[in-house]
């Protein structure tokens, strides 16, 4: 059996293919920016958290000085 030199091909498959993996890269790439966007989001959302807490913690230390004092005030 011999192999045949060539083979047809059929050009507009050929470019439905082509075309399809660049959709398919282009639909990857695209992918892989919203999860990195929604990661950065995320890595934010975090930091505004700590810096609530933080917040709350100073403002709690705040709100309990007056009350030394005034505990101080009446011994």
């Amino acid at each position: 059996m011999e192999i045949e030199p060539f083979s047809w091909v059929d050009v507009q498959e050929l470019k439905e293919l082509e075309d399809g993996r660049e959709r398919d890269k282009s639909n990857e790439l695209d992918t892989l920016k919203r999860l990195k966007d929604l990661e950065e989001g995320r890595e934010m959302e975090k930091q505004n958290e700590l810096s609530i807490l933080k917040r709350l913690e100073e403002l709690e230390k705040q709100s309990q000085q007056p009350k030394d004092r005034k505990t101080d005030r009446a011994r």
